[in-house]
């Protein structure tokens, strides 16, 4: 049997977090026999701890940011507290297929240190876009990390730069080569992971390619698919879309008469 940690900091977004956590729960239940999957989770709220909690899952608590610096509290707690072979990397607005789990279960039995697919897919719930990105690059989203290449960081576990908010993947895989263990990328264009993009996002839909014009057509290969289909429908009916544009809209207009005001000033001196 192989022992994984799935790994996941989280910060708002408590209805896509929602979704994340069905997919875990599915996941968690998917071949007992041949996967173990211990969900956990870096929570910075309340709210979402609370949501943890009714799945019976486990947790610690930390500020948010740095975020470098939770997510390696994080590490540090399960290296400290857990058995496990591999840790998953997982967004608290990702979810995975069951069939990714049996498309990496050889690398696994190989033990290999570290390796992720080349595609991901995305989803955006306020506007119902999607897109799909393939990358020579390293992606966080189902990322696999073996307890011996983590280990190698013992016994602070400082895996991502403690002060860094930003580019978490790239300066961990940097960390990781600087310690000799590379990461293969598993070429696949399989409905294997998704990412669940909304306004409060570090990377944002508009960088990558759109792939599909109808939604249903991408959400179909995901069994919370129809989750996610629900939330846009409900933020439809809300017209959050509208009032997020709206307030981006109005911090551009303010942004700009701040600009105006120092220009003013500057031309007065």
């Amino acid at each position: 049997m192989i022992k994984i940690v799935t790994f996941t900091p989280v910060w708002q977004r408590p209805e896509i977090f929602e979704i994340c956590l069905a997919g875990l729960d599915r996941l968690k239940n998917y071949k007992p026999e041949r996967f173990e999957i211990r969900p956990f989770f870096i929570v910075s709220e309340n709210r979402a701890a609370k949501q943890v909690e009714r799945y019976g899952f486990d947790y610690i608590l930390w500020q948010n940011q740095p975020l470098g610096q939770k997510k390696n509290a994080g590490l540090k707690y399960v290296m400290e507290n857990y058995d496990f072979d591999y840790m998953m990397e997982l967004g608290s607005d990702d979810i995975i297929t069951n069939e990714y789990l049996d498309f990496v279960e050889s690398r696994m039995k190989k033990g290999s240190m570290q390796f992720v697919v080349d595609c991901v897919y995305f989803v955006d719930v306020l506007t119902g876009k999607t897109a799909c990105w393939t990358t020579d690059k390293i992606i966080g989203l189902g990322r696999c990390l073996h307890r011996d290449a983590l280990e190698l960081f013992a016994p602070d576990y400082e895996l991502w730069e403690p002060q860094r908010n930003m580019a978490m993947d790239g300066c961990s895989w940097m960390n990781l080569m600087a310690k000799n263990v590379f990461c293969e990328l598993l070429s696949s264009r399989r409905y294997f992971t998704l990412d669940i993009k909304s306004d409060v996002n570090i990377n944002h839909l508009d960088s990558f390619v759109p792939h599909y014009t109808a939604t249903d057509e991408l959400l179909c290969h995901f069994p919370e698919g129809d989750l996610i289909v629900g939330l846009i429908e409900k933020y439809k009916k809300e017209g959050i879309p509208e009032k997020i544009l709206e307030a981006h809209s109005e911090r551009s207009r303010l942004i700009d008469e701040e600009k105006k005001l120092l220009q003013l000033l500057i031309n007065e001196n």
